[in-house]
């Protein structure tokens, strides 16, 4: 990659060349550097768009949208090989493109923007990898369109035995929909339970979504966790939830 094209994508807010996660995040952005990078989204190295992407979208430039709904139509047809997962190896780039338009509402106020575009990704979910970016996305909206989709993207998932992936969404819906869909939340971790343990594990989503549902409902799946569980990080998960529940006022004594 061209010098120049990496100054502008990667120079974080003391001028040293970082990460793209780092330059996005910048509080003050140089206009001049901002108009350049936007220039970028024209490229002919589709890589080199799609990093600036990430970073004018995070910046709030609106060039960047018509490049966004552009790659995302195609997403259902073509594999891009944009941001492999560093130890599976699966192309990432979806969750990327969640994140960093949920820093375009974010940054331009435009938040009703992002739930149409929350189902597009749901859309995908089953047959696209997503590692977290999106889960945080959807843990930080809470509209009851989501609630639908989210449970077919579970669904879906599982029939694809992308059973981790399926239960990324676990959290998110169980944090605004405990109530209103409290028996499929129940449903849903029976059969997480039940299954074998996935690569990553998926009873580390189980464990986080505890937090947000009824202790007298979850008690002893939490002792469970807490007593039985053999997987640390699912451990530590289980007792960050049970802190919470602490913080809450109410826990069981164990």
């Amino acid at each position: 990659m061209d010098q120049e094209i990496v100054k502008l994508l990667y120079t974080n807010e003391d001028g040293e060349i970082d990460s793209l996660r780092d330059a996005q995040l910048m509080e003050e952005v140089d206009e001049a550097r901002a108009d350049a990078v936007c220039t970028l989204l024209s490229h002919a190295d589709v890589f080199i768009r799609y990093q600036a992407l990430l970073l004018a979208l995070a910046w709030g430039r609106p060039q960047a949208l018509q490049v966004f709904h552009a790659l995302l139509a195609q997403a259902p047809v073509f594999e891009f090989a944009l941001e492999p997962d560093r130890i599976y190896g699966h192309d990432n780039y979806l969750d990327e493109m969640a994140l960093a338009f949920y820093y375009y509402a974010e940054k331009t106020g435009e938040v009703e923007e992002i739930l149409p575009v929350c189902h597009r990704f749901l859309a995908l979910y089953p047959q696209r990898y997503f590692k977290s970016h999106f889960k945080y996305v959807l843990q930080s909206l809470s509209h009851h369109s989501l609630a639908a989709d989210m449970s077919k993207a579970i669904h879906q998932s599982l029939k694809n035995s992308r059973v981790y992936q399926a239960s990324q969404l676990l959290p998110p819906l169980a944090k605004h929909y405990a109530k209103s869909h409290a028996q499929l939340l129940d449903d849903l971790i029976h059969e997480f339970m039940r299954l074998p343990a996935d690569h990553p594990n998926q009873r580390f989503n189980v464990a986080e979504a505890l937090r947000y549902l009824p202790q007298e409902n979850y008690a002893n799946l939490m002792q469970w966790f807490l007593l039985k569980e053999t997987e640390p990080g699912v451990i530590d998960e289980a007792k960050r939830s049970l802190e919470v529940w602490r913080q809450q006022g109410v826990a069981p004594g164990f």
